[in-house]
């Protein structure tokens, strides 16, 4: 197909697409016969559904709807769309009974959709037999500084070109991304996997070759750069600009377990946050199902970093050392972090103390319930303190209690949404363990803001659990460790 005609298709498509929604959305233009009707209650509120004339049965509904749009989105749409269970009826659902379809208009589509189709906006991203994939821009009828690009992906099924999604609701699709033989026939089977890899791809291919465009695409799935990182603040996306970039050489590999390594070897990384000479990188792929970002690149973590944790992170007898120290600091950061029990670099509150106590002994032994005196013996295990009994007063705060014996109230941690962080490795030196929590300035983990440093020894004279003795903030990170 030439240019041209892709176009002229993708402009029919919208054009029917929108006829459809506006249909779906009034019920007035439904040919109703109100004779033949149902009653139906739904959360205590009685209705009537008319059966529709000009849809006969579900059958036919399911394929007027893939005549437009791909198998593979009406079937998850579906039930939305029809369902036999009143307490299912979502707006926009049509009831059926006895094979018969049944609308009411309290139940109809929005009639009024909040986007608009901008047909002249739309390019061509990439095209292989079975599928178009396109870039298109949806104004915002309500606010039009909302207006953004989104893909728009045609599919050839059974003989026709129909679209696969709908609006903001549209999905991606990359597999005109050619991978070398090696990695395509890794991801033959597993074509999540074979998503991610092919944005990862590109994303080499554009840095080495200096391409902007390609290399914003890999972020954000459009021929735009990234908005998703705006919220962070205007150095947010870090590779915004390549001008200056050098990159000699690229490859991307993926372990076992499915994680994926891009190798860059940068002769100069001019103004980008990259590390100069040969670095690997550890890719974290987006994971907002169902969006057209799922699969993109979301984060490009240097394995430089991690270097200094190596000898126990990985493949030594040491491994099983690293993970207490990781679980034990991680568990302290979650306390600290999650509710008025003090914050990582002082110690814990006296309530503070409980829960984290309370904590301990559930993960390590499957304790939940416990006795003042048990939490003296915790202390001594988990704290390192002796002649330890908690105050009845801060007992009574976080937990509940019955015939002396207490549980700890339900909460929840607070997670760090929005925070660009990870924990780096943990190591053991001359008897004294640390581990550290990375914090990052930027969106996608090439900029070091501070680390938490956290440093541990164990218990009861070295035979005991791992304590957190402190916790010390390292702005710009700890030495080395880059």
């Amino acid at each position: 197909m030439t240019d041209e005609e892709i176009y002229a298709l993708a402009e029919d498509l919208i054009k029917r697409g929108e006829a459809w929604e506006a249909w779906a959305g009034d019920t007035a233009r439904y040919a109703l016969i109100e004779a033949d009707h149902v009653t139906w209650t739904w959360e205590g509120e009685a209705g009537v559904g008319y059966r529709l004339l000009d849809v006969t049965d579900a059958v036919q509904l399911r394929a007027v709807l893939e005549s437009l749009f791909s198998r593979a989105y009406v079937e998850e749409k579906w039930q939305h769309l029809v369902t036999q269970e009143e307490n299912y009826l979502y707006t926009g659902t049509l009831l059926e009974r006895d094979g018969k379809l049944y609308a009411n208009e309290k139940r109809a589509f929005d009639s009024s959709s909040a986007y608009q189709y901008d047909p002249a906006s739309i390019q061509i991203m990439g095209v292989t037999e079975e599928s178009i994939s396109l870039q298109v821009k949806l104004r915002f009828t309500v606010d039009s500084t909302a207006d953004r690009s989104y893909p728009l992906t045609l599919r050839r099924e059974r003989g026709r070109w129909v679209l696969d999604g709908w609006e903001n609701d549209g999905r991606s699709d990359n597999s005109y991304i050619r991978l070398p033989e090696k990695l395509d026939a890794r991801v033959a089977a597993d074509p999540e996997l074979g998503t991610r890899l092919r944005y990862v791809w590109a994303l080499g291919e554009g840095l080495r070759d200096g391409d902007q465009t390609r290399v914003d695409w890999a972020f954000s799935g459009v021929l735009e750069p990234p908005s998703h990182y705006d919220w962070m603040g205007p150095d947010a996306y870090s590779l915004s600009d390549i001008t200056g970039l050098q990159v000699a050489d690229f490859k991307v590999e993926v372990t076992e377990e499915d994680a994926i390594y891009l190798w860059l070897d940068v002769t100069d990384p001019d103004n980008t946050p990259l590390r100069p000479g040969a670095v690997w990188y550890r890719v974290v792929s987006a994971q907002w199902l169902g969006t057209s970002l799922e699969g993109t690149v979301d984060k490009l973590y240097p394995e430089s970093e991690t270097e200094a944790f190596r000898g126990v992170a990985r493949g030594t007898e040491d491994d099983a050392t690293a993970q207490e120290l990781l679980e034990t600091a991680n568990f302290y950061h979650a306390v600290t972090h999650g509710g008025s029990f003090s914050n990582d670099q002082n110690m814990l509150s006296d309530t503070g103390v409980i829960v984290y106590l309370a904590g301990r002994m559930s993960q390590e032994t499957g304790e939940t319930n416990f006795t003042r005196e048990r939490l003296g013996q915790a202390a001594l295990e988990y704290l390192d303190w002796s002649d330890y009994l908690p105050a009845p007063e801060a007992l009574a705060q976080v937990c509940t209690e019955e015939n002396g014996v207490y549980g700890t109230m339900p909460m929840g941690f607070i997670d760090e949404v929005g925070t660009n962080c990870r924990w780096l490795g943990a190591e053991l030196a001359t008897g004294t363990g640390y581990a550290v929590r990375r914090f990052y300035k930027d969106g996608l983990g090439l900029v070091p803001d501070y680390d938490l440093v956290y440093t541990m020894h164990r218990s009861q004279g070295g035979t005991g659990s791992w304590v957190v003795d402190g916790c010390q903030k390292m702005d710009g990170g700890w030495e080395g460790v880059y």
